[in-house]
């Protein structure tokens, strides 16, 4: 006899708890490193910028993301063979199409968050230009992903009644969907790869040098959970999708909120500090601002520990009435992820 569908227990299969636990978990934790990423720029007293602000709007679209996939779980069957309950089929299906517009929105904010934060960290020419570069290429990613899941099936009713007449699907939906994952992937190469020759460079020791590693290569896990998405859409059974599809539906939350986390990474660095060491203040340099520039007494000279720029210009000036020496570089402040500028840095003699 067939299971009637109040027989079957909401998170009765294994794949659906798994499913929900995931969501209910990394909804925490990219919210919490959003907040630290504010919390961490209050306390370095910067200024809330364009790629924060991009930031917000992806975090409130992995929020959409979460209740898409929470729906599939409760009304779509998400995490059960199909045989369990068909006639849920076919809402699983129709909540497939804003899961996948949902989840291009979320990777393009957050790359263009990341972009426009590298670009104003590092702001060297080709850094920049190489930062927009990807930024056009993200845009054009996921308008080509959304145009591909909303018209590939016409009319898109298609997707969930192929009972239609005259309409039209294409045989083989997985090749461009890969091509499209395969597109994603090398992008966070690019990504992960475009700041090391930065940081390899930098005046720190290597302790340091691994912990900024560390930090701006943690893309490396939302690469590595994008290839699991595209292997999960390449393995989805139509006949059977609220079984094959439910661990597409987990990539798809897990690659964007694990994405929010990695965003904001650097930016947590001085609310973690603080929460660590309360009472610990910064006794490296003592920077005074004096019309656009910081002036150090020459027993107080050391090279700021995030120094960008290793080539400083030197030259002397007498705009002070007395002859003095200064360097002008880009430096970024230790623990300052949000600015860096160029200044020049006086040496009273």
């Amino acid at each position: 006899m067939e299971p009637r569908d109040d027989d079957v227990a909401l998170f009765g299969a294994y794949r659906s708890r798994v499913i929900l636990g995931v969501i209910i978990t990394l909804s925490i934790t990219s919210t919490a490193s959003l907040v630290l990423r504010f919390v961490g720029k209050r306390l370095k007293r910067t200024r809330v910028s364009s790629e924060d602000w991009v930031i917000i709007a992806a975090q409130i679209v992995v929020y959409g993301i979460a209740i898409t996939l929470i729906l599939e779980l409760a009304l779509g069957n998400a995490g059960h063979h199909m045989q369990e309950q068909p006639s849920k089929a076919t809402l699983m299906q129709k909540l497939l199409v804003p899961v996948q517009c949902l989840y291009a929105g979320a990777l393009c904010l957050i790359k263009i968050s990341i972009c426009l934060f590298y670009s104003r960290i590092f702001t060297f020419r080709w850094f920049y230009l190489t930062s927009w570069i990807i930024i056009v290429i993200t845009i054009a990613w996921a308008t080509v992903m959304i145009i591909f899941v909303l018209a590939a099936c016409r009319p898109i009713t298609y997707i969930w009644n192929p009972t239609i007449a005259n309409s039209h699907c294409p045989d083989d939906k997985v090749s461009p969907s890969a091509i499209i994952g395969a597109v994603n992937i090398l992008v966070e190469i690019v990504l992960l790869l475009l700041p090391v020759s930065l940081i390899w460079n930098l005046q720190v020791s290597l302790p340091d040098k691994i912990a900024l590693f560390c930090i701006f290569g943690a893309g490396i896990t939302t690469m590595a959970f994008g290839i699991l998405r595209t292997i999960a859409l390449t393995s989805v059974d139509y006949s059977d999708i609220t079984y094959t599809g439910s661990y597409l539906l987990l990539w798809s939350f897990v690659e964007p909120a694990i994405g929010i986390t990695v965003a904001c990474a650097p930016l947590c660095r001085p609310a973690l500090r603080r929460a660590h060491h309360p009472q610990r203040k910064n006794k490296i340099i003592e920077l005074q601002p004096l019309s656009q520039e910081f002036r150090w007494k020459p027993s107080t000279i050391r090279v700021p520990p995030s120094l960008l720029d290793t080539h400083a210009h030197r030259g002397r000036s007498n705009k002070y009435g007395q002859e003095e020496l200064f360097y002008t570089t880009q430096v970024l402040e230790s623990g300052n992820w949000s600015q860096a500028s160029q200044i020049r840095i006086s040496v009273e003699g």
